[in-house]
């Protein structure tokens, strides 16, 4: 390895004929000195500037941070504003159940009707014949409905099968509907009266037995 010096010592000898001593004289090499000082300073520039930009960027990273952070609390408070206004509160309206307790007079079920007027009445379960349809009919009379309308419907196994409109023209209002039962594996039946919202008024299950 090659040991560089920065300072160079001469040693001056007397001329032949003189005895003394011999002198010693210092002498530096400022040129060396010089570009090691540069060097150094280079360096130490360097070393400044390359801290000095990660301060620099570190701030503008946390600067951009919170303007982003800002943007998106102004956006989502806007958001909120929006749909505060957007939204309407509605209320459901309430479907109000009327009471037909005393506006049914009779509900049966009958195998047959004479002169709008049923003949025996019928009691679950009903024994039909498992060869030939039967027909089965309902009567019911209504008090104080005249003007409404009602439907009488059928219902097989939760099915509805038929529905009969029916529009009462007087305050005690007698109707009939017929239904053709076969031998069928389902044999749980309902048939009821309902008003034109749907609301039942009477209505009578049964079970059907083909036999």
């Amino acid at each position: 390895m090659e040991d560089r010096k920065n300072i160079v010592i001469k040693v001056k000898y007397p001329t032949s004929g003189k005895t003394a001593n011999p002198k010693v004289v210092q002498q530096w090499d400022f040129k060396r000195i010089g570009m090691a000082a540069g060097g150094l300073v280079i360096f130490l520039i360097v070393i400044i500037s390359v801290f000095s930009s990660g301060d620099d960027e570190s701030i503008n990273n946390v600067s951009e941070t919170k303007v982003v952070e800002t943007s998106v609390q102004d956006i989502v408070q806007k958001t909120a504003a929006k749909v505060d206004k957007s939204v309407v509160k509605t209320e459901l309206p309430v479907i109000k159940t009327v009471d037909y307790s005393k506006s049914v007079l009779r509900s049966m079920l009958t195998f047959t009707i004479k002169d709008n007027e049923p003949i025996g009445q019928l009691t679950s379960p009903l024994h039909l014949s498992k060869t030939k349809p039967v027909s089965v009919f309902y009567f019911a009379e209504l008090n104080d409905m005249k003007g409404r309308t009602v439907n009488i419907e059928w219902l097989l196994e939760g099915d509805v099968i038929t529905r009969k409109k029916v529009n009462i023209s007087g305050d005690h209002w007698r109707m009939t509907s017929r239904q053709y039962l076969n031998d069928n594996i389902k044999n749980q039946w309902i048939v009821r009266v309902v008003d034109d919202k749907g609301q039942v008024i009477t209505q009578i299950p049964f079970e059907a037995k083909y036999e």
